[in-house]
């Protein structure tokens, strides 16, 4: 590379790489358009929020997005080991209200979920608790009225907010995975396509 090494110009490559404008880069992070032009232009330091929500852009870690935000210089020591993992990301774009949890999930029975090792009783409760009504929901949401799901989508509102409130935030998104199932006339595991809803839970909040 030509230009001096800088966080800023890194996320810019990470970006143009995927071929996304700036506009959806803020789209994907929850950041807003000016976020991401300052960060980009080394205007400042990245807040941790930032850094958090740039690492699930480009489902990479925490840590490894804050140690190329404090010292971008080993993007050339490690280029090959960054690429890699960067080419093999897995998007999961913010669910940031409600109504984005709902449509995201909605009409869907299997879901994968994840998230960070939880710390005490209290995070186990919060999470545990969030999963368990997405669940609960998803299995009768075909039988909602429409003001069913519109409480519905007030209640998971109010959850994402507690979860954003103790650190945490939600992302998601459904799309056709490859299922295998056995087939009790033939011995195989023929192919199907199904959709699926991914969620992942992760802590934002670093000491």
């Amino acid at each position: 590379m030509n230009e001096q090494i800088s966080f800023g110009l890194l996320i810019k490559i990470f970006r143009e790489q995927r071929g996304w404008p700036q506009e959806q880069l803020a789209l994907i992070t929850g950041l807003s358009d000016r976020t991401i032009q300052r960060i980009e232009n080394n205007e400042n330091s990245p807040s941790d929020t930032s850094i958090m929500a740039l690492a699930h852009a480009f489902d990479t870690s925490f840590e490894n997005m804050k140690e190329l935000a404090e010292r971008p210089q080993i993007f050339e020591e490690r280029v090959a080991e960054i690429w890699e993992a960067l080419n093999d990301a897995d998007l999961l774009p913010r669910l940031s209200s409600g109504r984005d949890l709902a449509r995201t999930m909605m009409n869907n029975e299997l879901f994968h979920f994840e998230h960070e090792p939880l710390q005490d009783n209290q995070q186990a409760d919060l999470i545990g608790g969030f999963i368990q009504e997405i669940k609960d929901c998803s299995d009768m949401w075909n039988d909602f009225e429409e003001i069913d799901r519109a409480r519905a989508e007030v209640a998971f509102n109010e959850r994402i907010q507690e979860l954003d409130t103790h650190g945490f935030w939600v992302f998601g998104i459904t799309r056709k995975e490859k299922l295998r199932f056995q087939s009790e006339e033939v011995r195989c595991t023929p192919l199907s396509r199904q959709f699926e809803t991914k969620i992942k839970i992760d802590c934002y909040k670093y000491e």
